[in-house]
């Protein structure tokens, strides 16, 4: 539902778009979005 399972960040538009967190992947995570 646009925000990360893992950071709980709110994703801007272009990663809720392509389904992964921005801010997880600079940290090295998955950053799946939900």
């Amino acid at each position: 539902m646009g925000t990360c399972r893992y950071c709980g960040a709110s994703s801007p538009l272009i990663a809720q778009t392509i389904g992964i967190c921005l801010s997880c992947l600079r940290a090295g995570y998955e950053g799946m979005i939900d």
